[in-house]
């Protein structure tokens, strides 16, 4: 049966998870077993891995909502 409750692969996008919470839900995640998609303005994307992708996004822009879904789509909506 399956556990309904596990994150296993499951892809999670945190926006604001460069800052200091944001960083530990993070790592919360990872530790979970789930990829994670960070959107921040301060965002390093050089900090990728195989379980964490980093994009730099202002999600305070007006259209925002807008400038997920064609980011999501422009990567195929699967960043690992």
């Amino acid at each position: 049966m399956e556990d309904i409750f596990s994150l296993k692969d499951k892809i999670i996008v945190v926006t604001g998870g460069s800052g200091n919470l944001g960083t530990e839900f993070t790592n919360t995640l990872i530790d979970c077993e789930a990829k994670v998609v960070v959107l921040d303005i301060l965002a390093d994307e050089k900090q990728s891995n195989s379980n964490l992708r980093y994009f730099k996004i202002d999600i305070t822009k007006k259209g925002f909502p807008n400038l997920v879904s064609k980011f999501l789509n422009k990567i195929g909506f699967d960043p690992f």
